[in-house]
């Protein structure tokens, strides 16, 4: 059937009678209409060609593991805590990022343009123990992030 003919009273209508959105201009309700023509029609030969089967179902008796998962997880959190899940170099990389568009994003061209050096040059000769932004990522301030966990740099895909 042909939407694009009727009024967006009359589309607005026919949307309620299918218990479907209303909001939206001519077009977004068109669509909605000729979407919901189309999975009505692929549905009803599919409902009718599958023949009507009773199976009886047997409930089988579930068995449930007892106190060893419990152990299971807790070694692997405890594993978790102690090696880091992300490489120091790409989460400094991550950091440096973000404080760069912030830095951009405030006007500072010189702090962004020397953030970005940063960098490249952690990108190229890795992150020594000794630079300031392993220690502001692993240092003192690690306390901090194990008292914050939900405050964790994610990075962007």
């Amino acid at each position: 059937m042909s939407y694009a003919g009727l009024t967006v009273v009359q589309l607005k209508e026919k949307l309620k009678e299918k218990g479907l959105s209303t909001s939206g201009v001519k077009s977004d309700l068109v669509a909605r209409l000729t979407e919901s023509d189309g999975a009505t029609t692929a549905e009803a030969p599919v409902e009718a060609a599958k023949p009507e089967e009773t199976v009886p179902v047997v409930a089988a008796p579930v068995e449930t593991p007892k106190a060893a998962p419990v152990a299971a997880a807790k070694k692997t959190e405890s594993a978790a805590d102690a090696s880091p899940a992300v490489d120091p170099k790409t989460q400094a990389v991550e950091l440096l990022e973000v404080k760069a568009k912030r830095a951009e994003k405030f006007g500072d061209q010189s702090e962004a343009d020397s953030l970005r050096r940063t960098i490249k040059r952690i990108e190229k000769f890795g992150l020594s123990k000794e630079n300031p932004i392993y220690k502001e990522l692993f240092g003192a301030s690690k306390a901090f992030n194990k008292a914050l966990p939900n405050k964790t740099i994610k990075a962007k895909k």
